[in-house]
């Protein structure tokens, strides 16, 4: 079987990617299936991980959701309505001077931290 990501992110990619998956499926006598980019992400996350019923955190360029799985399908319980967390983290790494994508150097330089804000919540 081919698949191709049907969606979401920019429309001329994604018809040429669509329309390459086609042709191949045709020549190779194949199906072929258009998956949500985004699922798809997540689902090879689950299967690496071997989780069955994660809460998501997803992070990639414009898109951020928080998601979960219910009934076979994910329901989005959060999003963003102006800039993605991975476009801030970006543009965050292109202000301190950190190749693109700044977002793993950012976790690791996170990681080797040693300063902490405390924060003690008051009943």
């Amino acid at each position: 079987m081919f698949t191709f990501s049907q969606g979401p992110g920019l429309g001329p990619c994604l018809r040429t990617v669509a329309t390459a998956a086609r042709a191949l499926a045709l020549h190779y006598r194949k199906p072929v299936m258009g998956v949500n980019h985004c699922i798809a992400h997540i689902e090879i996350g689950r299967l690496v991980c071997k989780k069955t019923n994660p809460l998501v955190l997803y992070v990639s360029g414009g898109n951020t959701q928080i998601l979960k799985l219910r009934e076979r399908r994910y329901c989005i319980y959060g999003e963003t309505l102006d800039i993605g967390v991975g476009n801030m983290l970006d543009k965050f790494g292109r202000t301190v001077g950190l190749k693109h994508p700044a977002g793993p150097k950012i976790e690791e330089l996170a990681g080797e931290g040693n300063k902490f804000i405390e924060i003690i919540s008051t009943p």
